[in-house]
């Protein structure tokens, strides 16, 4: 019984040893190395500055322009709204009351400044007829005959020193005798005859005329002299007159100069203007719009709620909007750097975890306020902006941004980890379609530290081994 146990043990070691050959031979074939390979292909170079970022997407917190009640919310959370696109509104009722009331108060205040012209044009009209009587009193009295004998002595001595007529006949007879004296015909001496009748009936008329005025200065001076007798005796008969005159003028001159109510009624209805524009603004800012476009992040208010109205110094929001359409990026970019960087700058930014590689953008603002870590590295925030931002791209994604210094577009690339160098030749490993490698030689140009330029030696779409094998 013993023998046959012994020869069944030899066997089981015999086959456990067969057996663990067989495994540590699988184990030694599945762990040779492995290449890793990618492919060349065209695309642009970028030169620059790289570094880690992050999205962000600006928000804009809404607050109430005035003090209200909510009457209704219109949107809700994760809505798209556009810029001017309603977010909730107020209750309008005290509002509208206010905007009645006002409108009340420029009509009575129209009506007033129309009442205090009416009144003014009416005082002046009354005065200046007080006026007019007045002046009617002064040439009633005996002044009026003073005036009109001083009139009437003026008209007679002008008539005597000026008469156009006569003057006109004279000239008009020594045209004809001049013109007789160069051609001695029967018309030309006519004609002067014409002319020396003319001038005697002017004459004649004038030393009528004269003599009528004459005439009628014989009453007109009796009654001078009357008039100078009586205010010899009396001579406060006219400074009265006078008096009573020059103080009515005075008046009429202020009320036509002043209008003091009608001035204080166009500022009453000035200040109800203003207020009615007050009022109907109010009203008008019961409706709570969007300032930008963007996704409402958050709504903090519902129908009911009491709200105050935006200050300077308040913080707290009625609803957040995301704004979609200015997506940013930053970046902190170290002392040694930030001298290669300034707004306006191109960037390219790749967003990993949306796999969108080469995002256009530029630097919209560089931080002057320097941050300093617990090891000393200081470091500046740079934003940067997306041109043209995929509405994928959410607040907070990581990134990798270069900022351009430098682009060659439309080049063929290779990955910096395949190319080797033996004797100051540049060499890459080719994997074959059938799958085995080849060593050759290339020339590479431009490189920014992860790809570079092929000048000769590979063409687009050729694999060429990244790692995985000892050179």
């Amino acid at each position: 019984m013993k023998r046959p146990i012994k020869t069944a043990l030899i066997l089981s070691l015999v086959l456990a040893l067969l057996l663990a050959g067989t495994a540590c031979s699988s184990s030694d074939e599945s762990e040779a190395p492995k290449i890793s390979v990618q492919a060349v292909k065209t695309g642009d170079l970028l030169i620059g500055q790289y570094a880690d970022g992050r999205v962000v997407i600006p928000s804009a917190e809404i607050q109430s322009p005035i003090a209200g009640t909510i009457a209704e919310v219109l949107v809700q959370p994760g809505q798209m709204v556009a810029a001017g696109e309603s977010l909730a509104r107020l209750e309008t009722g005290d509002l509208e009351a206010a905007v009645t009331a006002a409108e009340l108060d420029v009509k009575k205040a129209e009506e007033s400044l129309n009442e205090a012209r009416l009144q003014r044009t009416y005082t002046i009209t009354s005065e200046e007829v007080k006026l007019v009587s007045l002046e009617r009193e002064i040439y009633d009295s005996r002044y009026k005959a003073i005036e009109d004998y001083n009139q009437q002595i003026l008209k007679i001595e002008y008539m005597k020193n000026s008469d156009l007529s006569v003057t006109s006949a004279e000239i008009a007879l020594e045209q004809a005798e001049e013109a007789y004296d160069e051609n001695s015909t029967s018309a030309n001496e006519l004609a002067i005859d014409k002319a020396q009748v003319a001038l005697d009936e002017a004459i004649k008329t004038r030393d009528y005329n004269l003599a009528l005025e004459q005439q009628k200065l014989v009453p007109i001076e009796r009654a001078y002299l009357e008039a100078q007798a009586d205010l010899a005796n009396d001579p406060a008969i006219y400074t009265e007159y006078s008096q009573n005159y020059d103080i009515q003028k005075l008046k009429v001159d202020y009320l036509r100069q002043s209008d003091a109510a009608v001035t204080t009624a166009q500022f009453a209805l000035e200040d109800a203007k203003a207020r009615l524009d007050l009022a109907q603004e109010a009203l008008s800012q019961t409706d709570i719009k969007a300032p930008v476009a963007g996704i409402v992040k958050s709504v903090a208010i519902e129908p009911g709620d009491l709200v105050a109205a935006a200050t300077a110094s308040s913080t707290s929001s009625l609803l957040t909007i995301a704004q979609s359409e200015t997506v940013q990026v930053t970046a902190n970019i170290t002392e040694t750097d930030i001298a290669g960087i300034e707004v306006g700058q191109s960037m390219r930014i790749t967003v990993d975890a949306l796999t969108l590689e080469n995002q256009a953008g530029s630097v919209s603002e560089i931080s002057l306020t320097p941050k300093i870590d617990s090891t000393g590295i200081v470091t500046y925030l740079v934003t940067g902006t997306f041109t043209d931002p995929d509405a994928r791209i959410l607040d907070g994604m990581t990134t990798f941004v270069t900022f351009i210094k430098k682009e060659k577009p439309a080049v063929l690339l290779v990955s910096n980890k395949a190319v080797y160098i033996v004797d100051s030749q540049q060499y890459v490993t080719v994997q074959k379609e059938d799958g085995t490698l080849e060593e050759r030689a290339v020339t590479c140009g431009l490189t920014n530290g992860t790809v570079s330029e092929v000048i000769e030696g590979l063409t687009a779409g050729e694999k060429v081994v990244t790692g995985g094998i000892e050179r």
